[in-house]
Parts: C-alpha cells; structure tokens; sequence
C-alpha cells in the first residue's frame, strides 16, 4: 500500500533519518496543525476499527487498495484525504524527503499517533506545492503472535493553510473502537 500512498503524493520517495523534526523558521508545526479547529457539526465517516470526521463538501472517491483498506475523499476545491489501514501502511517517511517538513508525536484517538506536515516534497520543482499533512498510528492490531501489526496511515493534500488545517483536524478527530 506504501506504493499506492506514494503515487498518491508524489512522483519519488526518499527515504531519511526517521528522528522527529521541528519545523524551520516559516513553515507548519505538525503539533499544532489542526489543533485550534472546530470540527462539531462535519459528519463522521465510520469505518469497521475507527471513526473521524470530515467537513461539508468532500465525496468519497472509489479507489482500490493493494494490499490494504484504502479510502480516499476530495472536495471541489482540490482537497484530498486519503488513509491506508493495513500491514504495510506509510510511516510518513515520504514527508522526511523534505528539509522544510515538520514531525512530532502526539495522542489522537487515545492511540501514540506520528503527525507531519510539509509544503510540497523536496524534489516538487512547483513554488506553489501543496500543503501536506500526515498522521500514522502504528501497530494498531496484531504482530503479538508473530504475525504483522496493522497500521493506519491518513495523509491530506491542500492549496492553503486554511485546507491544511481543516485536513489535520480531521485526522485528530480520529477514535478508535479496537479490542486491546
């Protein structure tokens, strides 16, 4: 599904140092992106091991997964959100290929989540790339046994900071109804 989520947001992966970042001088800290909005009245879209909520206006795009849960909505003004729930779900390092992006832990849904957000990829040669952002909770289910854990990955596409921060709320509006 990594495959899927890459092609989804650009053209090449690189991959680089996993340690979380703090965003440079001008660009998004991924922990307070999404934080100050309120996401009462979007309407939740329910899914068998969790729940989030999206605001008025996205549909529902019919994509087809790999080798995982793969679902994708867009609005009309070209905003995107996409998760991938499964075994080989995206750790987000798409977003460590640029300098400009910004990583930080944090708690969504009672779960240890990774949130990132950037401006563009690093190899994106468009002054006017789109804002990025990421959340991935990681062994959500499973790997206790020897078999795989599965991870669920939501990465959001926006023109502005105003879709960027609508997209990262609704990722931490994530909830979760997993067996422990």
């Amino acid at each position: 599904m990594r495959r899927l989520a890459a092609v989804l947001l650009a053209p090449s992966i690189a991959c680089a140092s996993p340690e979380p970042r703090a965003a440079p001088d001008g660009a998004t800290p991924a922990c307070s992106v999404g934080v100050e909005v309120d996401t009462r009245g979007w309407h939740a879209v329910v899914d068998d091991d969790f729940t989030f909520r999206l605001p008025p206006g996205f549909t529902e795009d019919e994509v087809q997964g790999i080798d995982s849960k793969v679902r994708q909505w867009s609005h009309p003004d070209g905003r995107t959100l996409m998760f991938d729930y499964g075994w080989y779900s995206s750790t987000l390092e798409e977003f460590r290929s640029n300098p400009d992006a910004s990583e930080c832990a944090a708690q969504i849904g009672a779960r240890a989540a990774t949130i990132a957000s950037a401006r563009g990829f690093a190899d994106d040669p468009d002054p006017n790339a789109a804002w990025l952002v990421g959340a991935t909770w990681r062994e959500l289910q499973g790997g206790g046994d020897g078999s795989p854990s599965t991870h669920l990955t939501m990465v959001g596409r926006a023109a502005d900071r105003a879709g960027l921060e609508e997209l990262a709320a609704a990722m931490r509006s994530t909830t979760f109804q997993l067996d422990d």
